[in-house]
């Protein structure tokens, strides 16, 4: 019985424009090879990758193409077998679709990237104590959401020390 698959490819960007294009009819021309109908193929192209590790040859970036296609389960073995010992692919996610191919018409060529919000910082960063002077929030000293109020370090070492009872 055939199915709607999706395999999604990230390519090592090393390998240069000619030989991407040559990954890409390798895969096109073996799933043609095994009986499958090759619905559609989508250069995504060059995108930054989220992170990065040993098994991805520590790149930043991957070269994205899409394979929509119709076929058995049967090649799905042979598939994953040729895509692990191939260097070229850093990644791949295969996944059948129940229903009819998506298509996206055009995906953006770069992903932005939204401004963290600046926040005023201590020497040592906006830790979870505060920073080095002391200071927690804009006022210090001031009662907090429950009521208390905060003490320095110098005022707590001038209180008076509970004694523990003698035995």
């Amino acid at each position: 019985m055939k199915k709607n698959y999706e395999l999604v490819c990230i390519l090592d960007p090393q390998l240069g424009e000619k030989q991407l294009e040559e990954e890409v009819t390798k895969y096109e021309t073996f799933l043609k090879g095994k009986d499958a109908e090759v619905a559609h193929i989508d250069r995504w192209g060059m995108r930054k990758l989220a992170y990065t590790s040993v098994a991805m040859k520590r790149r930043q970036q991957g070269y994205y193409v899409l394979f929509q296609f119709i076929g058995d389960a049967g090649l799905l073995d042979a598939l994953h077998r040729e895509l692990k010992l191939d260097e070229g692919v850093l990644r791949y996610q295969l996944v059948a679709v129940k229903g009819a191919f998506l298509r996206v018409p055009q995906l953006p060529a770069d992903v932005l990237l939204q401004a963290r919000e600046e926040r005023p910082r201590g020497p040592r960063g906006p830790g979870r104590f505060g920073s080095r002077d002391g200071q927690r929030g804009p006022e210090a000293g001031a009662p907090d959401e429950g009521g208390r109020e905060e003490v320095a370090a110098e005022d707590a070492a001038e209180e008076p020390a509970a004694e523990a009872p003698a035995p």
